[in-house]
Order: structure tokens, then sequence, then C-alpha cells
């Protein structure tokens, strides 16, 4: 019985290292990918990774989302408000009121509404 575990532990560890090299190499060709996609935006890429907390994988994420061109927004408060990131006074005379989030979901006093 000791000998079959054996089998199949070593097996299982053969697979194991086959995966994590496929991984890797695939990783390796979506990070290519991704350095060639950006290389045209490499001077907003440089500029966003000034910000703390983003890294280059992030930067392409923000351009790939709102692009090179923010003229379409019209200021910092409008790309604010597109990502969802900017603050709402949804309370008048002390009651809330409903709105939709982000995501479009209908909220009232930090619940989730149904519908």
């Amino acid at each position: 019985m000791y000998r079959m575990q054996y089998v199949l532990l070593s097996c299982f560890d053969l697979f194991l290292s086959f995966w994590k090299l496929s991984m890797e190499k695939l990783l390796e060709k979506v990070e290519l990918g991704i350095d060639r996609l950006i290389e045209p935006n490499l001077p907003s890429v440089e500029l966003l990774i000034t910000i703390p907390g983003i890294q280059k994988d992030a930067a392409a994420v923000i351009l790939a989302e709102i692009g090179n061109d923010m003229s379409c927004f019209g200021g910092d408060p409008q790309i604010a408000a597109w990502a969802g990131l900017s603050p709402g006074n949804n309370e008048s005379a002390g009651k809330n009121k409903k709105f939709e989030d982000s995501q479009g979901k209908l909220k009232s006093e930090g619940r989730t509404l149904p519908g």
C-alpha cells in the first residue's frame, strides 16, 4: 500500500510541477501582451504609477477603462463620479433619499432595496 501511495504522490507532484510551469508561461505571455498594448501610452502609465498604490497592471486597467483622452469627462469630479468614488449627499431634512449606486442598485439608508 505504501508503494501505491508513493507512486500516486509522485504523479501528483509531477502534474503540479507541469501545471505550475504552464501557468507561469501563460502569465508571461499575458504580461508581454499587456506591455505591448500599453507601450503607445507609456507616458500616461508612468504618470499613473506615481499615484500611491497604483502599479503597472492597475495603470493598464485604468487606461483600458477610461482611455488616454479624458476630455469627454470634463474634469476630475466627473471622472470620480463615473468611477463611483464621488461621495453623494442623499439626505435632506434628516431623511435619507433613495439613490442608485454605481452598479445601478437602488439603496436607502445603507440597505439594498428589492426590485
